[in-house]
Parts: C-alpha cells; sequence; structure tokens
C-alpha cells in the first residue's frame, strides 16, 4: 500500500521537531555535554595508542594510565610553557610603541582620502594611550604639551589610600578565575579515563540502545564513525603539530620575539577550519610590524607562512590524509558556523568531528539519510541522472565536462553502457510521457549526437597516435592494415524515435573501432524503405535499436518486416537498459530471432561471435 502524502508530511514534521527538540537540549545542556563532546574526541584519538600497548604486553588499566598521564601532561606541560611566553610578550609590548609610531608616521597617504583619515585617527589613538612623561621637577606633564601652569583655586586633590590586601585575599583573586577552566579539564580527563577503560562495554550499550536486532549494522555504523574521526583527528593532529613547529622554527630564524609561542598558537589554531591558518598567521605578522624598525622582518615573515601555508596544503595534506572526511567544503563551513554558535569556540574545534559523526549516522539510519543528503562528499545523483539534468538545462558544456572526468577512469564502451544509455532512456520515458518541451527534446537528441560524434574523433585520433607511435618504435614491422572504403556489414534500424538512432549511432560507432563495417539507418526512414535497403545492401547483422518503455512493441513490429526481406538477414535486437532480459527474449523470440541483449557490450560480443 502506497504511502499517503499526509503520512509523508507528518513524518517529517516529526523528524523536523525532534531537531528542533535536540539543538535545544545540545544549546541549553552546553555546560555538561561540552565535556563529554570533547572526552569523546580525546578517546577517538587516544584509543589506537591504548591498543597499541596492549599488544605489547601491557595490561588495560596500565595502558589506558600510562596514555592518560603522559597525554594530558603534555597538554600541561605545554600550556604553562606557553601562559610564560604570554607573560613575558605582556612585559615587552610597551617597548614596542616607538616603532609602531615611526611605521605610522611613515605612511604617506592623501590626508583628504579615505585611508589618510583612517591614518590620521591611529595617529591620535597613538596620543592618546601614551603615558604622560615627568618633568625635571616631578611634575606631570600631559602628552598633549600643554604647558599651562596649575590654578591656585584648584581644590586639592584627596587620595584614598586602601589597606593593602592579605595574602588569602590575593590568593584567592589569582586561584578563582582558573577554578572553572580547571574543573572542566578535571571532568575531560575522567571521562577520557572511563571511556578508554570501557571502550567495548560502552560500545555494547549503545549497540542495544540503537535496537539488538540491528547488530550488523550498527556495529559497522560505530566502526566507520570511530575510524573516521580517528584518521582525521590524528592526521591533522600530525599536519598541525608539523606546521608548527615549522613556523616556530622559522620564526626563531627570523628574529621575533617569543617565536615557540607563535608557533604553538599557529598549530593550535589552524584546528579551526579554513580561517584558522589566517588568524594563526596574523599574530605574528601584526607582532613584526611593531618589533622591527624596518620592514625586512614583516616580509620575511609573511613569505614565511606563504612558504609553509603552500607546502602544508600541497604536500603535507595529500600525503598524510589516507581518506577524506567524507564532508563537502560547504558543509564544513556549515558545520562550522552552527557549532560555534551552539558551543562557542571549543564547538568552533569541534565540528568537523562531530559533523563527520552526524554524516555516518545518516548514511546508517534511513529517517535520517538527509544528514548524509545534505552534508557528504557522495553524489546527491548517480552520473546518469546529473547527465540528463545537465541535458535538461540545456548546459551542453557540463555534460563534456562530466564525460571527460568519467572516461579518466573509464572507457569509452563502459561511458556508453553505464551513462549515456541510462541517460537516453530517461529522456525517452519523460518524452513518452509528454514532460519534455519541443525545444528541450530536441536539444537533448542534438547535443548527445554531438557528444558522440566529439568523443569519437577523440578515440580515433589517440588511436592513430598510438599506432604512429608504434611504427616509429619498429619502423621493420610491416604497417597495419586500415579500413577504408568498405561496404557495410552491419546495419542499426532505430525501432521508432530518434533516441532508438542516437543508441544505434553509440554501437555503430564502436563497431567501427573494431574494425566493422557499420552504419545507422535515420529514423526518418520508412518501413518499407529500410526493408528495401535492407535487400540492397545485405548485411551480414541488422541490430534493431530500441529504449523502453516501449522497445519491446516497436522491435516486434521491425523483426516482422525484417522477416520478408530477401536473404533473411541475421537480427540482433537490442532492448537498451532493459532489466528482466529473460522475459524480453521469449516475446521476441516469437518475432523469428532469439538474439536479443540490453547492452553495448553485449551486443558487440554478438557481432565478435
Amino acid at each position: 500500500m502506497a504511502n499517503r502524502p499526509g503520512s509523508n508530511i507528518g513524518s517529517g514534521f516529526i523528524t523536523f521537531l525532534a531537531i528542533v527538540i535536540v539543538v535545544a537540549v545540545l544549546y541549553v545542556a552546553k555546560a555538561v555535554l561540552l565535556p563529554i563532546a570533547v572526552a569523546v574526541l580525546l578517546s577517538f584519538i587516544l584509543a589506537p595508542l591504548v591498543i597499541r600497548l596492549q599488544r605489547l604486553g601491557l595490561g588495560r588499566v596500565f595502558s589506558v594510565v600510562i596514555v592518560t598521564i603522559l597525554s594530558f601532561s603534555a597538554i600541561g606541560v605545554l600550556g604553562w610553557i606557553v601562559t610564560g611566553q604570554i607573560i613575558d610578550l605582556a612585559g615587552q609590548l610597551p617597548q614596542y610603541r616607538q616603532n609602531i609610531r615611526a611605521k605610522v608616521e611613515a605612511v604617506k597617504v592623501p590626508s583628504g582620502s579615505l585611508l589618510g583619515k583612517a591614518t590620521e585617527g591611529i595617529k591620535e589613538i597613538i596620543k592618546e594611550v601614551t603615558p604622560a612623561q615627568p618633568d625635571r621637577a616631578g611634575a606631570i606633564v600631559p602628552a598633549t604639551g600643554t604647558d599651562s601652569a596649575p590654578s591656585a583655586t584648584q581644590p586639592t586633590p584627596v587620595k584614598v589610600v586602601e589597606s593593602p590586601p592579605n595574602a588569602f585575599t590575593i590568593v584567592a583573586a589569582a586561584v578563582k578565575p582558573l577554578l572553572g577552566p580547571l574543573a572542566r579539564a578535571a571532568i575531560v580527563i575522567v571521562f577520557v579515563f572511563f571511556m578508554l577503560i570501557q571502550r567495548e562495554d560502552l560500545r555494547d550499550r549503545v549497540i542495544r540502545l540503537m535496537g539488538q536486532g540491528r547488530l550488523t549494522l550498527t556495529t559497522k555504523a560505530i566502526d566507520d564513525a570511530a575510524t573516521r574521526v580517528s584518521r582525521y583527528l590524528l592526521a591533522l593532529l600530525m599536519i598541525n603539530t608539523t606546521y608548527g613547529v615549522a613556523a616556530g622554527v622559522g620564526l626563531y630564524f627570523i628574529g621575533l620575539p617569543n617565536a615557540f609561542l607563535w608557533g604553538v598558537l599557529a598549530g593550535l589554531i589552524r584546528f579551526i577550519p579554513y580561517v584558522g591558518p589566517w588568524i594563526g598567521a596574523a599574530l605574528p605578522i601584526t607582532l613584526s610590524l611593531a618589533v622591527s624598525e624596518g620592514w625586512s622582518t614583516p616580509l620575511m615573515t609573511v613569505g614565511l607562512f606563504i612558504v609553509i601555508e603552500l607546502l602544508s596544503n600541497n604536500v603535507m595534506e595529500p600525503l598524510v590524509y589516507g581518506s577524506q572526511t567524507g564532508l563537502t567544503p560547504i558543509a564544513i563551513l556549515l558545520s562550522a558556523v552552527f557549532w560555534a554558535w551552539l558551543w562557542g569556540p571549543v564547538g568552533l574545534v569541534l565540528a568537523t568531528p562531530l559533523t563527520v559523526c552526524l554524516v555516518v549516522i545518516g548514511r546508517y539510519v534511513p529517517k535520517l539519510e538527509f544528514l548524509d543528503l545534505m552534508l557528504g562528499d557522495r553524489p546527491a545523483l548517480p552520473l546518469e541522472a546529473r547527465v540528463y539534468q545537465r541535458l535538461l538545462a540545456m548546459d551542453q558544456d557540463e555534460v563534456f565536462q562530466l564525460a571527460d572526468e568519467y572516461l579518466k577512469e573509464h572507457t569509452l564502451l563502459e561511458f556508453y553502457d553505464h551513462v549515456l544509455l541510462p541517460a537516453l532512456a530517461m529522456a525517452e520515458r519523460d518524452r513518452q510521457r509528454g514532460e519534455l518541451e519541443p525545444r528541450r527534446e530536441q536539444f537533448i537528441y542534438h547535443g548527445l549526437r554531438d557528444l558522440i560524434e566529439n568523443l569519437g574523433e577523440r578515440q580515433r585520433s589517440a588511436a592513430e597516435k598510438s599506432a604512429t607511435s608504434a611504427e616509429a618504435a619498429s619502423p621493420g614491422a610491416p604497417p597495419q592494415e586500415r579500413v577504408t572504403g568498405f561496404v557495410s556489414s552491419i546495419m542499426c534500424i532505430p525501432a521508432r524515435d530518434e533516441g532508438d538512432e542516437v543508441a544505434g549511432l553509440m554501437l555503430a560507432q564502436l563497431a567501427q573501432f573494431e574494425g566493422l563495417a557499420a552504419e545507422v539507418v535515420s529514423v526518418q526512414t520508412l518501413s518499407g524503405e529500410f526493408v528495401e535497403l535492407v535487400e540492397q545492401h545485405q548485411p551480414d547483422f541488422v541490430v534493431i535499436s530500441a529504449l523502453p518503455p516501449s522497445a519491446i512493441m516497436h522491435s516486434r513490429y521491425v523483426c516482422k518486416r525484417l522477416k520478408a526481406c530477401n536473404g533473411d538477414p541475421k537480427a540482433i535486437v537490442g532492448l537498451w537498459t532493459v532489466a528482466d532480459l529473460d522475459k524480453a527474449r521469449e516475446r521476441i523470440r516469437t518475432c523469428g530471432t532469439d538474439r536479443v541483449v540490453s547492452s553495448l557490450t553485449q551486443a558487440l560480443g554478438q557481432l565478435r561471435s
């Protein structure tokens, strides 16, 4: 029984309502769910290390303890060093104020332009933030340089001196801002520890929760998600670590202060998709403008980041990424915006791994298939449907581009059989339903003729170049015979419509490439005329080309007419893309032939035999 439209609308509304509720829960319970999400992703990274230690003979608990201690100790040491570098940098910044002022003064722009007004504004800001300098008598002279003496009638300033804070107040003020991050870090460490220890038990519980009857499907989904996320995170960690080390070493030799800090920040910020590398490079470039008296250091800093970014994108990423994440670029951007809105900066870092998990869920859960369709990198339409859609849109250039991409890894016969014939069958079905406008119909058939002719010329050119190269490599070998000016031995007859003729053109072209003589009768030829042509040329084979949905009916009619021909030529019926070939063969056999094929490959096999 078919589903009613109302039931589909109700199911879609329930799915939409469920998504809204889930997003609301994720937003409201951010404080609880965020540490758990970070712990899950860290466990994906650390699980392979734990498994490797277990294979070396260490127990699970001992392996988890070692990996957890070493990992979080390394993170803690790195955080401590970075904090020290930040404090040191904050102490040095006042020394670079004069360099900034000199570079701003050196910028010569017209005063009336927009850039000139911006420059003047920056200069005024620098004057405002410059601290006042004491004169020789100890009085404070404003930075603006005013020399007016203080008035005798001015009131005497009163200064309230507070009592110095005790040691407990100082410690409390220093520790209070750290309590929140330390508590969240402790929660993450505890979750990671227990997730690594009870990895199999947690997986069993997830399988039981999703349904014990779908054990195979759930296991595949969990393994797929774990593999994708683990490989992505490990590859990203390796690339970003290499990127940060290269940036830190390069900045050290350039002479930029706190090069270690900028290298670490460049590697960490690069976890943010797309915008991370720009942010990581902007910070040291800005500092190089402040610390250098000339322009050589900023230019070398910019050049350094350009070089390592090019090497990272074109060498490291293709080498390290063994498999793709399964996301499209637009999906990565949308996920970054969504998770940043939902969970802030941490959500921005977790966006890609979390979206990978959603895509895997959509791939294995039918009701959530739209997640894989909207976010996954798999084509939304099969290639034959994409070709037909481009033809409907009258985009001939895109059709040629799709053909070129497919032919890079497949043969011309495969392209005709698996792409063009199904696309042609779609056009024939729409034409018989009355859904094709005359101008689109003509464009489709003319476009396919042009494509077939173009691909045939390329094939002939490639074959001629190959033959020429072979003759040049073996000058003593006899030249290959070329078939020219021969009488046709294969005649392709369209059963009724122009689509049948286009399919016959594909077969005739492929037969010619194999050294067979072939020609195609025009669809405008009347039934009595093609009978005369067959009697006149006496071909070895007559191939009847027919496309569904009326392929059997029309081909039976042509077969009956051919039985009246003198010489009784061998007939092959091509019911292109027909699914039930055996049933079709039974219906055609009554017309005097059992040579029935559904693909060009089968037709060529019949012709060879």
